[in-house]
């Protein structure tokens, strides 16, 4: 299948589990091998909680791209959701400091 640049953008992207990620944004193109190396992805619902700014996904995280939807591998929202946690253990360990200083 072919699809347009503008068609691309802005498609839906979520998960293999269904979980929403954002929408398609923009996308980088590796020249020596013609092919999308990266694929940037403007956050929305829960991940835009947990993002700054766009997220960036390899080309190897892409399961399937058609008219309707990109769909990537889980494992990239577990990755989101570890930064996540990763930020509450550090402001925990800041406000700890406080108060034992």
């Amino acid at each position: 299948m072919k699809i347009t640049s503008k068609k691309l953008i802005n498609l839906p992207v979520e998960t293999k589990s269904g979980k929403m990620l954002g929408h398609l944004s923009g996308f980088t193109v590796e020249t020596d091998f013609q092919s999308v190396s990266e694929y940037y992805i403007k956050p929305e619902g829960l991940v835009e909680g947990l993002v700054k700014g766009k997220l960036i996904i390899a080309r190897g995280q892409v399961i399937d791209i058609s008219a309707k939807k990109i769909v990537v591998d889980d494992n990239f929202a577990s990755g989101a959701e570890k930064e996540k946690n990763k930020t509450k253990e550090k402001v925990a360990e800041s406000a700890l400091m406080k108060e034992l200083n």
